[in-house]
């Protein structure tokens, strides 16, 4: 190989440049679930209008949304799509991982999705 081998397109140059331009996976700093005030119960349930308010407010943060699936209801387990779809809107990578658990989004989903482990 020489010099000028290099500088040739080779086949998977794409998937490389996607890599090396791709950040670093974050590790979000822990944080409460955001309850809203007048909230009649103790866990977040995103089928209630006060707290899919909540979820769907741009200001609620990605450690916030982590909280909510640490909560692991129901509930929760139900809306994975919702809440997985506004973390993803906030920037959060698909590597990226929550602080108090070390999951990803991956990893929160498929365990919603698993068999027995809900």
């Amino acid at each position: 190989m020489t010099k000028e081998d290099v500088s040739k397109p080779v086949e998977g140059d794409a998937l490389r440049d996607w890599a090396s331009s791709h950040q670093r996976p974050i590790i979000h700093q822990v944080a409460s679930a955001p309850m809203p005030s007048d909230c009649e119960f103790s866990f977040f349930d995103p089928s209630e209008p006060q707290c899919r308010e909540v979820l769907l407010d741009p200001s609620t943060t990605i450690p916030e949304l982590f909280a909510v699936l640490r909560q692991w209801v129901p509930q929760v387990q139900k809306n994975i799509d919702l809440i997985g779809n506004e973390i993803l809107k906030r920037g959060c990578g698909v590597n990226d991982r929550d602080g108090l658990t070390d999951m990803s989004l991956l990893h929160y989903c498929c365990k919603a999705g698993a068999q027995g482990i809900g």
